[in-house]
């Protein structure tokens, strides 16, 4: 049994409890909660913070690949190259372009299509790839990161995102450029409302996007 520490006990000092939920390899054993309801907490959260929820889900995908392994065969186009692989029908979009076709340049941000740290261009329309299983794929064409530029000739945006510091930590990044990339084809003079829309799937932790609307800005004013 692990013990924490509960603030605010009898006495003006922290009473060690004994948890019942004890999780192997967690990180905390003892720590100091204040005004904790054990009752009405999740047991399977409960008091244990280093449980992690992107490991819950690759499990359930594992599992579901492992019941049915039957493979297809995928044909589509990707950055303009043809490309023929076997996956599972249900495999992400996401995994394959990372790991079978080693374009790591995409991002796995939140796994559940929230951030956009994953987005791609599927036949010209922007995607988060970690919801496209691949069996709906087949035949299309596929724009990642690595596409967008033409040979050692940065796409205006690409540009414009190191001109005006638009990028960080780079998580977001290609999604971000992917995004923005999707909307100058769509409309090429935006406004500063149809940035903010156009980006509003893509989320950022870092910059606080002014440096981001600021790179697109610059990026219609140079294509």
């Amino acid at each position: 049994m692990r013990e924490i520490r509960l603030s605010g006990s009898e006495g003006g000092g922290a009473k060690p409890i004994a948890s019942p939920y004890p999780y192997p390899g967690s990180v905390p054993t003892i720590f100091v909660a204040a005004n904790v309801n054990l009752h009405r907490a999740r047991p399977w959260h409960r008091f244990d913070f280093s449980h992690n929820l992107d490991n819950d889900r690759a499990i359930s995908r594992q599992v579901i690949m492992e019941r049915t392994k039957n493979t297809i065969q995928v044909n589509c186009i990707v950055n303009d190259e043809a490309k023929t692989f076997d996956a599972h029908p249900m495999a992400r979009l996401l995994d394959v372009l990372r790991e079978q076709l080693q374009l790591t340049g995409t991002k796995e941000g939140c796994g559940e299509g929230e951030c956009g740290a994953c987005s791609v261009l599927l036949d010209r329309q922007i995607v988060n790839s970690c919801l496209v299983p691949i069996g709906q794929i087949n035949g299309a064409q596929i724009t990642t990161i690595e596409g967008v530029a033409s040979g050692d000739q940065l796409h205006a945006v690409q540009q414009a995102f190191i001109d005006c510091g638009g990028a960080q930590c780079g998580i977001c990044t290609p999604g971000m450029v992917l995004a923005a990339v999707d909307l100058l084809e769509r409309n090429p003079n935006p406004t500063e409302t149809d940035i903010r829309n156009g980006l509003a799937g893509n989320l950022c932790r870092c910059t606080g996007y002014m440096k981001i609307f600021e790179s697109v800005v610059r990026a219609c004013k140079t294509k």
